[in-house]
C-alpha cells in the first residue's frame, strides 16, 4: 500500500480489490486458494488501518489508461480460456442431475449422498 501511495495511486484500491474477490469467490470460499494469506475481510481491515497512517495526499489516481487497456486485454484472454475449457472434462464439473451443494463440506463417515443425492431420491426431487 505504501508503494501504491508513493507512486501516486489511491491505496483504497486494495480494499476494492479484496471486496471484489470476496464478492466473486465468497468471503469464506475464497480462502481455499489463498491458504497462505489472511481472509479477504481481514485483509480489508488491515489495509484500512494502514491507510489511516498514510499522510493525506491530493490527486491520488484510482485508475490509469494503461490499467484500463490491460483489463480489456485480460477480458479477451479470460473469455478465450473459458471457451477452451468449457467442454473439457474436469473434476470440478457438476454431475448431470446433481444439484450443486450450497456449501461443499464433507465430514468423515457421512454418506456421499449428503452432498449429491441419487437421481429419483426424495431429496433430489424436492419431495
Amino acid at each position: 500500500m505504501q508503494y501504491a501511495w508513493s507512486a501516486g495511486f489511491d491505496p483504497n484500491g486494495f480494499i476494492k480489490f479484496f471486496d471484489k474477490m470476496a464478492t466473486s469467490e465468497g468471503y469464506v470460499n475464497g480462502l481455499s486458494w489463498f491458504r497462505t494469506h489472511p481472509p479477504f475481510y481481514q485483509r480489508m481491515v488491515q489495509s484500512k488501518r494502514e491507510i489511516l497512517f498514510l499522510p493525506a495526499k491530493a490527486g491520488l489516481l484510482e485508475n490509469s489508461p494503461e490499467f484500463d487497456r490491460m483489463k480489456a486485454e485480460l477480458k479477451t484472454v479470460t473469455k478465450k480460456a473459458e471457451d477452451e475449457e468449457k467442454d473439457r472434462p474436469s473434476l470440478l464439473a457438476p454431475v448431470q442431475g446433481c444439484p450443486a451443494p450450497e456449501k461443499i463440506e464433507y465430514k468423515s463417515g457421512d454418506p456421499i449422498e449428503v452432498l449429491c443425492p441419487e437421481p429419483g431420491d426424495a431429496k433430489s426431487t424436492g419431495r
